[in-house]
Formats: structure tokens, sequence, C-alpha cells
């Protein structure tokens, strides 16, 4: 889900809360501190971190590779269909929504 629709921030705070509590063993109705912040934990290993990504991050890169695919690479069949579909041929960033159309497709 997260490759196709844009998760709203209350989503990907819960994923990585649930990440949190899974990589601490914690349960939810006790208070806890933690030994590392959750910005140390997402770093890459080389800088200390546990390679752990971040929910938000990972969305908005993987929304940005289908963007790139659609632009960059109009000989994929997945791409070839939805622009013959909903793009009528024309160019993804000239395209202007008709009124009443999908904002998403």
């Amino acid at each position: 889900m997260m490759q196709l629709y844009w998760l709203p921030q209350s989503v990907c705070t819960t994923i990585d809360h649930l990440c949190r509590l899974m990589l601490w063993s914690h349960d939810t109705w006790n208070r806890h501190w933690n030994l590392v912040s959750w910005k140390d934990v997402i770093k890459p290993k080389d800088y200390g971190g546990l390679v752990m990504r971040d929910t938000h991050s990972t969305n908005t890169s993987l929304l940005g590779k289908l963007i790139w695919d659609l632009i960059h690479h109009p000989d994929k069949p997945w791409v070839s269909l939805l622009t013959h579909k909903y793009l009528h041929s024309s160019p993804l960033l000239n395209y202007v929504i008709p009124p009443g159309d999908s904002h998403v497709w």
C-alpha cells in the first residue's frame, strides 16, 4: 500500500510506533524509556543505525519512484496502460484534471 497511496502522517507515526514496540519488546500499557532514540535507529548501518526505515520517508520515496517511471519509462506496460487510459496519451506534467474527475486516478 505504501507504494501506491500517500499515507497520512498519523498512519506513518502509528506504523513507526509499532516498529519501536517490536524492536524494544515493550507492551503498550506501561511507560518505558528507550536506550536509543528512533532517529539513531533509522540511520544507515555505516552511521551507527540499525537500518530500519522511517515510514514517511519510505512512502515518499516509493511514490517518487512511480512518478519517475511515469515520466522516464513510457515503455513499461503499466505506464503505457495508465497513459492511454487516463492521460489520453498526453504528457503527465502537462495533464489537467477535467472537472468532476478523480484526483487519484
